[in-house]
Order: C-alpha cells, then sequence, then structure tokens
C-alpha cells in the first residue's frame, strides 16, 4: 500500500482545511517540534482506514477528536495497492453520527465500491481485505 495524500479539517489540532500530497515521495518523515500535530496526522491516517485511533480511551469516534469550536472533523486519504487507487473518507459530527466513504478510481474518477452505501462496519470490512491487515496490525507496523 502507498499512501497517496491526506486531507483533514476539525481533526484535533487541524482546524482548518489542510492537505499533504505524498505522490512523489518514495520515504518522508514527519518532524517538527513537541506538540506541533505529528502523531495527529498519523491518528487521522489511521482513522481514515479504521475508524477509530489508539490514542482513543474506548475506541469510539467522540468529541475529543473534533476541534475546539468545529461541529464536525472530516479526514480522506487516498492510496494505491498495486496499480488500483482509492480514497476513503470519513466524517463525525459533534452530535455522534458518523459517515465513512470508500470509492475506487475508474475511468478518471473515484465511483463507489458498490451500488449500496457501506455501513461503517462493511467499510472497515473493506479496508480490512483491501490492505491485508486489520487494526491492531495496522497500528503494530
Amino acid at each position: 500500500m502507498k499512501l497517496l495524500s491526506l486531507r483533514l479539517q476539525g481533526f484535533m489540532p487541524y482546524r482548518d482545511a489542510q492537505f499533504l500530497d505524498f505522490r512523489d515521495k518514495s520515504i518522508f518523515a514527519l518532524v517538527g517540534p513537541t506538540g506541533a500535530g505529528k502523531s495527529a496526522l498519523l491518528d487521522a491516517i489511521t482513522f481514515a482506514f479504521f475508524g477509530k485511533t489508539p490514542r482513543w480511551a474506548d475506541g469510539r469516534p467522540g468529541k475529543e477528536l473534533i476541534s475546539q469550536g468545529e461541529k464536525k472533523l472530516t479526514v480522506q486519504v487516498e492510496f494505491q495497492i498495486k496499480e488500483a487507487v482509492y480514497q476513503i473518507s470519513r466524517v463525525v459530527k459533534r452530535g455522534g453520527s458518523h459517515d465513512s466513504q470508500l470509492h475506487h478510481w475508474v475511468d478518471g474518477e473515484f465511483k463507489a465500491r458498490s451500488t449500496e452505501r457501506l455501513t461503517q462496519k462493511g467499510t472497515n470490512e473493506a479496508v480490512v481485505a483491501l490492505l491485508g491487515m486489520d487494526y491492531n496490525t495496522f497500528t503494530r507496523t
């Protein structure tokens, strides 16, 4: 799996929209002083794939991930497996609703992987099948 890009807004310290493009990078490092938000970027990637992060006490999305004063958080990751490109996004609203979408790049645009809207559980299962690893394996690697 190759990470292509990360978009986020309202996620932990990243209140404003942020975009990181990794397409032309074969290797990269997250550097900065303590508290700069490096771990939050890793949390955002993990959250996009699995709908949870290691720093949640109970593993469920909650208001602690939404930037102070914001009503929702949005995280979107584009990634590549072999020649196939995918996009996964998650949105959590302060009221507790959680939306997830998984798309596959086909004929010049992202299309839903199925005609049915995937539930959060269905999205998580599709991600595990694509990546070939579950949340525990992903966070250990």
